[in-house]
């Protein structure tokens, strides 16, 4: 007789603490919907969480709260799917994780979708030039929103005087989410007597209805591509994994698709970052290429491979520039693996070419004289929440004005038509050394190409940016989430992610308390600290460890002392 299984309390102890998880967090953005409701808002120009909330102490305090509540089950649920016994043994995975994994994201979702965007409006920003290209046939690259001021959605953007900061692969997607939103060519007088009561802040008439419906079908569309864009970096994981590490898959699946920060920054406030992070994971998993254990390596496969590596690359720089920096990593890896130089100029001249071709290509439609060019730099003297920024915003506090006798930091070094310009440069030198450290590294050791892009992302993140936005983050959280065993990355990113989120609160309902000023060093250095510091304090609690172990094995270790 067959005595019965007896039960097995770990395997209940983990699909339980991911049910849970799932369920705070879907009571969390329940509560954000019912709170910021985006068919009730959407349609008043320039809303942020400040007018919403009045900047009122107890909503900073239940969303802190709520925010903190958020990472906590995230945490859990992370360490109590690193614990399931059948992805340890590399097994099948359960149907009861796959339902979780991948059905709570889902309806996680289906509520931030109707969420309003409080804490950015570039989503209204992306559509107004998105239907500047669509309706006006306007070249967003050289064309500004402020152009079309006889546009009645002109009033809800907020870079009215820029042109686009993307690339023209991402201006062919707003395009065609345009289109598929129902715009058509046409002329641009509409409403006027609607633009006329907007501009100057008065009630909308009656053809505030029109208005609101194509504004309302914008919203949906570019908030399906930012669903779109989270699912695609999704899918790359899962594909990356799949090659490279079958038994993290769903560990590294879950970082990324339960992520608090992704899920908002990609769908509620309808950022296009995670296109970019997509297209750097695919780029990074293929040229972590290797021929299986049983054949022998082949060349051409190789090849076309690594060429691929540079072409996936290149098309998330054509979506977001700053995806271009990770090239000298994949170059130099690919580079280390040819067996001759003549190999290596092959490759070069290949992949130059094909890249420059597909750059061309992507430029063509829009290509007008060289200030095509022009948002390479348009937004390089922007700082916020950085080092960078500390040292060259203006000290607001009279104390500090007496303590440093320099309207700021910099100024005491360097005369002051030069603050600016030394604080650009030092992020640029700064990520210049990190690109060529880091590339150094992949040289040294190509099959590592994951880590070494994870540093030097976070390297920008933590040094290089003089402009810090939390959805930035998603560059770096996809890049962990294919090698999620870092466990000392994961920690700190984690972190990161919390506080960069909570930062958001910071300028809202602290600021007005301190009653400081928002753009001075003060304000700079303490959200600095705010943000960096414990995501720093883990990265190097972590370090400290590794260290211990390298230099006392496992067993060797000092005895403590009493």
């Amino acid at each position: 007789m067959v005595e019965p299984r007896a039960p097995q309390p770990l395997q209940l102890s983990w699909r339980l603490a991911l049910a849970l998880a799932g369920l705070a967090a879907a009571l969390c953005y329940a509560a954000a919907l019912a709170r910021f409701p985006l068919l009730a808002i959407y349609a008043r120009p320039i809303q942020n969480l400040a007018k919403l909330t009045s900047a009122s102490g107890w909503a900073g305090l239940a969303l802190a709260s709520g925010i903190i509540a958020l990472f906590a089950g995230y945490a859990a649920g992370a360490a109590a799917l690193a614990r399931a016994p059948s992805l340890k043994a590399g097994q099948r995975a359960p149907a009861a994780l796959i339902a979780i994994v991948l059905g709570a994201p889902l309806l996680f979702a289906g509520l931030l979708v109707l969420v309003y965007p409080t804490t950015s409006i570039d989503l209204y920003d992306y559509l107004f030039r998105g239907r500047m290209l669509a309706r006006y046939g306007a070249n967003t690259f050289v064309q500004t929103p402020s152009e079309f001021k006889s546009d009645p959605l002109f009033w809800f953007t907020a870079w009215r005087r820029a042109v686009t900061a993307y690339g023209p692969l991402w201006e062919g997607l707003s395009w065609l989410t345009a289109r598929l939103a129902g715009e058509a060519p046409g002329p641009p007088g509409l409403a006027t007597d609607l633009v006329r009561q907007l501009s100057t802040g008065g009630s909308p008439g009656p053809g505030a209805s029109s208005r609101d419906a194509e504004l309302l079908r914008l919203l949906l569309a570019y908030k399906a591509l930012g669903a779109l864009g989270f699912a695609f970096c999704g899918a790359a994981i899962w594909l990356v994994l799949r090659r490279t590490a079958p038994a993290y898959r769903w560990l590294g699946l879950y970082l990324w698709l339960w992520n608090p920060l992704a899920l908002w920054e990609s769908l509620a406030a309808g950022h296009n970052d995670a296109w970019m992070a997509g297209l750097i994971v695919l780029a990074v998993g293929a040229m972590t290429w290797e021929p299986a254990p049983d054949r022998p390596a082949r060349q051409p496969v190789a090849l076309r491979a690594y060429l691929a590596s540079l072409l996936v690359l290149t098309v998330g720089g054509l979506v977001k520039y700053l995806a271009l920096f990770v090239g000298p990593l994949l170059l130099s890896a690919a580079l280390c693996r040819q067996p001759s130089w003549r190999a290596r100029l092959r490759l070069v001249l290949l992949g130059g070419g094909a890249c420059l071709a597909l750059v061309v290509a992507a430029y063509a439609p829009f290509w007008a004289g060289w200030s095509t060019l022009r948002n390479f730099g348009d937004r390089g003297t922007l700082f916020t929440s950085s080092w960078l920024a500390v040292l060259q915003a203006p000290f607001k506090l009279g104390a500090t004005q007496a303590l440093f006798g320099a309207p700021n930091l910099l100024a005491l070094l360097v005369p002051g038509a030069w603050v600016q310009p030394l604080a650009v440069g030092l992020g640029l030198g700064l990520l210049v050394f990190g690109v060529l450290w880091a590339s150094w590294r992949a040289w040294r050791a190509p099959h590592d190409l994951a880590r070494h892009t994870l540093w030097l992302l976070l390297w920008f993140l933590f040094l290089c940016n003089t402009w810090f936005q939390p959805w930035y983050l998603l560059w770096a959280l996809a890049l962990l989430a294919i090698q999620p065993w870092r466990t000392a990355a994961a920690r700190a990113m984690l972190l990161f992610c919390c506080t960069a989120m909570l930062s958001y609160l910071a300028g809202v309902f602290l600021l007005p308390l301190l009653g400081w000023d928002g753009e001075g060093a003060e304000w700079n250095a303490l959200t600095s600290v705010l943000i960096y510091l414990p995501p720093l304090l883990v990265l190097g609690l972590g370090r400290r460890r590794q260290l211990v172990r390298r230099i006392w094995p496992t067993g060797n270790a000092p005895a403590k002392q009493a």
